[in-house]
């Protein structure tokens, strides 16, 4: 009777231990029902190498590339397949890259010229995958330093920032926190420390990054210096000629 009664005192006891460690188990896979997700997504997903080349070039580090590769990234080469995936909220307004029902698309550019351009974009792309997981909490505190440093990029007389969030509060005014978190990372060289230190959870590098989107900006910037040169000259010829042309019929 007494080892039976021990067996039973056993059987009871890892019984208990067994519904504790499922417990345990059941409430860490709801708290971290997010993460599990994204690592069975990163787990099933296989980078093509220019993919993979995209993380490096951008120096997302373990946590960026994997928050890039939860996302499931599509590198399209065909404008259509893209356009398709990401449609323009402007007809005025191109854009190379979205993270759209959990899923990162990039638009594939090959000219020679802007060839930092896909990494650039798959880092932008990455942030909004990070952003997506963050906290309501997190967001509000990276929130506050987002908007204290786009006061300050206002303030520059060479940032277009303004301008491009003109668009954004049109086309996403819920989203403005969410793609300033994007484009300070991987656009402006100098920032806060605090942000600093919070992108540093997804770059390596963030500096990187930065460098390949001046080195195509850089073009942008001359093409349009090039394009307004232009416009004005334009102006001034057909200025001239309607001048000469009224010249011309107070004459005869």
């Amino acid at each position: 009777m007494r080892a039976n009664h021990g067996h039973s005192a056993a059987a009871t006891f890892v019984s208990v231990v067994v519904a504790l460690v499922f417990c345990i188990g059941a409430a860490w896979l709801l708290i971290n029902r997010s993460y599990v997700v994204d690592q069975l997504a990163v787990w099933q997903y296989e980078p093509s190498d220019r993919i993979a080349a995209l993380a490096r070039d951008a120096s997302m580090n373990s946590t960026g590339t994997f928050y890039f590769y939860a996302g499931q990234p599509v590198l399209h080469d065909s404008q259509d397949e893209f356009n398709a995936s990401c449609p323009r909220q402007e007809k005025a307004s191109a854009i190379l890259g979205c993270y759209a029902a959990g899923v990162i698309h990039v638009y594939d550019v090959r000219d020679e010229r802007l060839e930092a351009v896909p990494a650039v974009t798959a880092a932008h792309e990455m942030l909004h995958a990070a952003w997506d997981r963050m906290s309501t909490q997190e967001r509000e505190d990276v929130g506050v330093l987002l908007n204290r440093e786009y006061e300050n990029l206002q303030a520059s007389t060479t940032s277009d920032l303004a301008t491009r969030m003109e668009y954004y509060e049109r086309t996403a005014p819920d989203h403005l926190d969410n793609e300033l978190h994007s484009i300070i990372a991987t656009e402006t060289r100098s920032i806060s420390p605090e942000l600093e230190q919070h992108f540093a959870q997804y770059f390596s590098d963030r500096s990187q990054v930065v460098d390949l989107y001046e080195s195509y900006n850089d073009r942008f910037v001359q093409l349009g210096q090039t394009t307004d040169s232009l416009k004005q000259e334009l102006e001034r010829l057909s200025n001239d000629i309607s001048t000469m042309t009224d010249q011309y019929n107070n004459t005869i």
